[in-house]
């Protein structure tokens, strides 16, 4: 495959849908560039290579859409949510650093990042989406960290490579429909007693340890 890199001009700030080519293979920006908008990468099914500076605080929903060749990707610190549709469908990423700081992992946020293997969700987070990790095929482990007060439904649906056993924080509030369903290797759960009502909704059917 041909390479085609785009610079981003020194100075700008935003960069925003149409700016940057969809046949481009890598990109580099600017540390001038302090917000990434929605549907701003969408569609660039080449891209294999952006460095995103720390200088950026926003990533819009869909930014990185469908960047099916994009492989790894790290979150500068100053990023505070990763927005509905981020790099849903980037079924080449195989690893994402999320900072600290974050506290909202969207809807649909890393959906159907089929090559997805590991996650490291920083105790800052709050939120974690609607399917916000649905059809992660290949994600092997999870951990919930305490403070986390939600996590919503089909959140990890069809996550089929999560085994051992998970933990739910006391933090969690509510665990939403479907939130584990279809992850077929996972054994069992460990949950706080006020989640005992989501127990049947939330996690699948193999499930054979439950405390």
């Amino acid at each position: 495959m041909k390479e085609k890199v785009f610079i981003v001009p020194e100075g700008t700030k935003v960069i925003t849908r149409g700016i940057v080519p969809r046949d481009v293979t890598e990109c580099i920006i600017p540390s001038t560039v302090s917000e990434i908008r929605d549907y701003a990468f969408y569609g660039c099914k080449k891209l294999t290579t952006v460095v995103i500076p720390s200088t950026v605080y926003e990533i819009g929903e869909s930014a990185f859409y469908e960047c099916e060749k994009l492989t790894d990707v790290v979150i500068p610190e100053g990023v505070t949510a990763i927005n509905d549709y981020a790099f849903a469908n980037c079924t080449s990423l195989k690893s994402v650093e999320i900072p600290e700081g974050v506290t909202a992992i969207d809807d649909y946020a890393f959906a159907n990042c089929t090559s997805l293997k590991s996650v490291e969700i920083p105790t800052s987070v709050k939120y974690i989406g609607m399917c916000s990790f649905l059809n992660c095929v290949n994600l092997g482990s999870i951990i919930i960290p305490n403070g986390v007060e939600e996590i919503d439904d089909h959140a990890f649906d069809g996550c089929s490579s999560i085994n051992g056993v998970i933990t739910i924080p006391d933090s969690v509030k509510y665990a939403g429909i479907y939130a584990f369903y279809r992850c077929k290797n996972l054994e069992g759960i460990i949950i706080p007693s006020h989640l005992s009502k989501y127990v049947f909704i939330a996690f699948p059917k193999s499930i054979t340890k439950i405390k």
